[in-house]
């Protein structure tokens, strides 16, 4: 998993900056993508079975949007692209 959690981390700090810009960037966004913006962290206890299901379920949210970056013709009026990170992992010192 080391060579993996390297370029895993990296991907982690590349997305971070891009979030950081967005996040205090001056200018204003129209009030419909104020509400449209989330920034979220949640702390749950669960087995290994429940965080795979968890990735595994909120990955299938991402369903209805495929096909979307590569057929425009997909894309609904006033689409634009949009960025989710999510990262799921256990607390190391509990395992």
């Amino acid at each position: 998993m080391r060579q993996s959690g390297v370029i895993s981390a990296g991907y982690v700090q590349h997305e971070a900056a891009r979030l950081t810009e967005f996040l205090t960037d001056p200018r204003p966004l129209p009030p419909a993508w104020v509400r449209a913006v989330t920034v979220s962290t949640a702390g749950i206890w669960a087995t290994a079975d429940e965080m795979e299901q968890l990735a595994h379920d909120a990955l299938a949210l991402l369903e209805r949007f495929a096909g979307r970056s590569t057929d425009p013709s997909l894309r609904p009026e006033g689409a634009v692209r949009g960025h989710m990170l999510l990262t799921l992992n256990p607390d190391r010192d509990g395992l």
